[in-house]
């Protein structure tokens, strides 16, 4: 019951989380509130397989209330952009807006956006999301690639683009009925796809110079496109895998794929048939092993761990310690247990360096986190033994095997360092490896627990735990950036909030734990204090590390600008769904404009 019969994963337990928007009470299985329709933010985890694409048609014209999308991430900087240039898009007066933010004038981004589609304010605000995700910008901020004249009788929607220079002439029409597509960082370049009717649509390129539109195939349902805009990669409804490169006719790669594990911008890796291949653009393709039951990473370095797994059925008492001798009383049991079948999984963990495989562990039971830069790994190893004299009747097997402690162990490359520590569980591990915070002796009602770290060396040497803080919160915990670790204590579970730590140090108390966000390039760690849930506002706040400085009160909504500067809603009306917009660099807020329905994220 704890793990996945098809792939060998662990299978997290939903958990109680609260909608950032409404504040209701649901569930980390659901991806959007069952309230208000919102996007749920939840502990963050980092990209597996490939970049994030704009989403089908958004669904604006369903009832929703205004959203609040703050994400618990680090933000990362915007998509495009010359270097120093430092701008938003925003939503007012049914129009998406561009404001450079060293100019001060905002100019019209659309024509008329929603030019055939009822749409009110609050159901704008509340895909503003997904909104945000259809426009993007050239790297060097000439060129900006967004849809308009939406209409409610559209599949897709109709993609333009338009010269930064010249945003008050007529945009340009790519094509319409697009379901998703990528601009290259030249913005020479954009490939889509379209007529999308749920078993496959039509991908084409299309040369921004040029003007010419090419189709490159039907069926598919997947594709991913290189930075330089010239390579896709794509499969269609049967599972053919295919690299198209240019000017060249497509190239098929493989047939019956099953699962693509990573689009990068040098190699595909796939599973067929339970075997892992990789194909280096423009080669054939390489096998790297069989029997694979399941890819828990692929980095950057080419090193991989996967998991092979075998079945078998047995009887159950193959699977029990007969520690009993002399008890006519536990025969009934063993004839029981004999007659019971039960199927076996007995998973092989292995290492992958990019050219060999080496075994890591025979007894691999599953993984709980892992680095995202270099190859270390936590994982579990087989459950410790069950012993008929801790039986009643043949069917506390199965709870004895539930409830079965597992061993925990720390993978650096190929090497396994057993981690012998009572009650670990929520593992965080740092980018680099280097460092791992955990919790333990977690109240399973509260949630709270000791907090503990210890330090992981290249050659896989584990360093001494150190107790970090007792009673923190266990699912508030996560890194920020490198080694800077937030977490939470004295957590109201109600309301989403609690006292905010960074590193150890107190930060703040009162804070809504699903308003923070870290942002790079300011360096700074921003969050609400005091919110108001029925009124969806609350004080923001900017932590450089040493002090907390209030950036302002009655805040409803906020972003973080590619320079880190802070653009927010306030004086938001939730009748009519607009507010005046805000841009916060050190000082004072300055009012930048005025009834604005959204702030858009673009990426």
């Amino acid at each position: 019951a704890k793990f996945c019969d098809g792939c060998g994963n662990r299978i997290e337990q939903a958990a109680t989380v609260f909608c950032p928007n409404c504040g209701n009470a649901t569930s980390s299985e659901y991806e959007y509130c069952q309230r208000c329709g919102f996007s749920i933010s939840t502990k963050p985890s980092a990209p597996k397989t490939k970049k994030a694409f704009p989403v089908k048609a958004i669904g604006i014209a369903a009832a929703a209330v205004v959203a609040v999308l703050l994400l618990i991430l680090v933000v990362p900087k915007l998509f495009g952009g010359s270097k120093g240039d430092n701008y938003a898009f925003y939503i007012k007066d049914d129009e998406v807006f561009y404001r450079n933010l060293n100019k001060k004038a905002a100019q019209q981004a659309t024509d008329k956006f929603l030019d055939d589609m009822d749409a009110s304010n609050s159901a704008l605000a509340s895909d503003a999301y997904d909104i945000g995700m259809m426009f993007s910008l050239s790297e060097d901020g000439k060129i900006l690639f967004h849809p308009d004249k939406l209409s409610d009788e559209d599949e897709g929607y109709t993609l333009y683009y338009s010269y930064m220079s010249k945003l008050d002439k007529d945009a340009t029409k790519i094509d319409s009925d697009i379901d998703y597509y990528y601009a290259n960082d030249k913005g020479t370049v954009v490939t889509y796809l379209k007529d999308n009717d749920g078993s496959g649509g039509v991908l084409y390129q299309y040369s921004v110079k040029s003007g010419d539109k090419n189709k490159i195939a039907s069926d598919i349902v997947d594709f991913y496109a290189l930075s330089d805009g010239k390579t896709v990669i794509f499969q269609n409804d049967e599972g053919d895998l295919y690299l198209k490169s240019g000017s060249k006719d497509k190239e098929k790669i493989d047939s019956d794929v099953d699962s693509i594990e990573l689009y990068g911008e040098n190699a595909v890796y796939y599973l067929k048939e339970d075997v892992l291949y990789t194909c280096e653009y423009g080669k054939d393709k390489q096998k790297i092993a069989s029997g694979v039951s399941n890819v828990i990473n692929i980095y950057e370095s080419g090193e991989i761990y996967y998991v092979e797994t075998e079945t078998d059925k047995i009887s159950a008492m193959d699977m029990v310690n007969d520690d009993v001798e002399d008890d006519e009383d536990y025969d009934d049991i063993r004839e029981a247990l004999e007659d019971m079948e039960y199927e076996k999984q007995t998973s092989t963990l292995f290492y992958y360096d990019g050219k060999k495989t080496e075994t890591v562990c025979d007894t691999y039971t599953g993984w709980a986190n892992y680095a995202y830069e270099e190859a270390v790994l936590i994982c579990y190893t087989a459950a410790a033994e069950i012993k008929l004299s801790d039986m009643e009747e043949a069917w506390d097997f199965y709870d004895l095997l539930y409830e079965a402690e597992r061993e925990t162990a720390v993978v650096v490359g190929k090497t396994l360092v057993p981690f012998d520590y009572e009650d670990a569980r929520y593992f965080d591990v740092s980018k680099d490896g280097k460092l791992v915070y955990f919790m333990t002796d977690v109240d399973d009602e509260t949630y709270e627990g000791d907090l503990c770290s210890f330090t992981v060396s290249a050659k896989g040497k584990l360093g001494d735990v150190k107790t970090c803080d007792s009673d923190v919160y266990a699912q508030s915990t996560r890194f920020l950036f490198d080694d800077r670790y937030m977490y939470l204590k004295d957590y109201d579970d109600d309301d989403g909030k609690g006292e905010l730590f960074v590193n150890g140090k107190s930060v703040a108390s009162d804070v809504y734990e699903y308003s923070i966000s870290y942002s790079e390039e300011a360096e700074k760690l921003f969050f609400y204090t005091d919110r108001d849930t029925e009124k969806a506002r609350g004080t923001l706040n900017a932590y450089n590390g040493k002090k907390v400085q209030k950036v302002a009160d009655d805040v409803y909504t906020y972003r973080l600008s590619s320079n880190g500067d802070v653009l927010f809603l306030s004086d938001y009306s939730l009748k009519n769904y607009k507010g005046d917009l805000y841009r916060w660099t050190k000082g004072d807020p300055k009012k930048i404009d005025e009834d604005v329905v959204a702030i858009l994220p673009v990426y």
